[in-house]
């Protein structure tokens, strides 16, 4: 799932994307992605980037922690 598939399927809005690599547009093998999604508790998570593809499969986004506040969120440990 790349990363507008992944932000679809929360209803979320991507907040900030680091550590991708420049230019690489459906892969993020070294990316944390701050996403706010539309949720009432804990709208705020951080997502780590799964790179699978030297077994074939596409990269794709794995929840992470989740968070009530953007504050909170940029101090995840992953960041």
């Amino acid at each position: 799932m790349n990363l507008d598939q992944a932000l679809s399927s929360v209803n979320g809005q991507l907040i900030d994307l680091i550590n991708h690599k420049e230019g690489d547009a459906f892969t993020y093998p070294t990316a944390i992605a701050i996403v706010k999604r539309d949720h009432a508790l804990h709208p705020f998570v951080v997502w780590r980037a799964i790179d699978p593809s030297r077994s074939g499969n596409d990269p794709f986004f794995e929840s992470g922690n989740y968070y009530e506040t953007l504050a909170e969120a940029l101090t995840d440990s992953r960041i």
